[in-house]
């Protein structure tokens, strides 16, 4: 009988809604100068320092003030849409486990915005545009291996740039936005589409028989 009510207990398990699994997602440093983002949430990495900790010898770890036009080396808060530039010494590849946000927001400002994307989708630079009040210039930011942070302004880091040249941005990828000096800062928001999951109503029948199996063993085990 106990082996029975076992049983009906494994079950009861198999109909039971686990969690869904992190997503993983891995940043490959070059020797020299990387853009990069935590395009997750829920990571461990809180504050720009926490990633420090984990880049063995990091040179520095800027990020971009767009109120200032300029860079800080500030230990900030890390959201998905943080677009960070780090130094590293050798090639590392940094492995990051993680939730993908079901919304992400941004402050975007007049002038050059560095902006971490965390679309699940890809999107194409033109489509972005059309979402961005005053936006005149939005460019893929990849990092010349230069020794000065002065000579990694935004004009000059940039290979692609729309409406100059369409591109496609992916999750991850570190973007320039560029919009009107004049224009008010702007809170820029995007959703990413729910993936195709079993709803957990879905199951309310199995794991309802399920428990009855248990009871009715249990009973029967108890009152022999």
């Amino acid at each position: 009988m106990k082996f029975k009510l076992l049983l009906a207990l494994l079950l009861l398990a198999m109909f039971i809604p686990s969690a869904m699994p992190a997503t993983t997602y891995q940043i490959n440093f070059k020797e020299g100068n990387n853009f990069f983002c935590i395009p997750l949430e829920n990571t461990g990495y809180n504050k720009v320092n926490d990633i420090r900790a984990d880049l063995p010898s990091v040179t520095w770890i800027y990020i971009w003030d767009a109120t200032k036009q300029n860079w800080d080396i500030v230990n900030a808060n890390v959201t998905p849409s943080l677009g960070m530039l780090a130094q590293v010494p050798s090639n590392y590849t940094l492995t990051v486990s993680g939730d993908v946000p079901e919304e992400v927001t941004t402050m975007l400002y007049g002038g050059w915005n560095l902006v971490g994307y965390a679309g699940k989708e890809s999107v194409m630079a033109s489509e972005l545009y059309e979402t961005i009040p005053d936006c005149e210039k939005i460019s893929l930011a990849v990092a010349p291996q230069v020794a000065s942070i002065n000579e990694l302004m935004p004009s000059r880091v940039s290979l692609l740039a729309y409406p100059n040249d369409d591109f496609v941005i992916e999750f991850g990828n570190v973007i320039w936005i560029y919009r009107n000096e004049s224009a008010e800062p702007y809170v820029w928001k995007y959703t990413n589409k729910e993936e195709v999951k079993v709803d957990a109503t879905d199951l309310v029948l199995p794991s309802l028989i399920a428990l009855l199996v248990v009871v009715v063993v249990y009973a029967k085990v108890k009152y022999k």
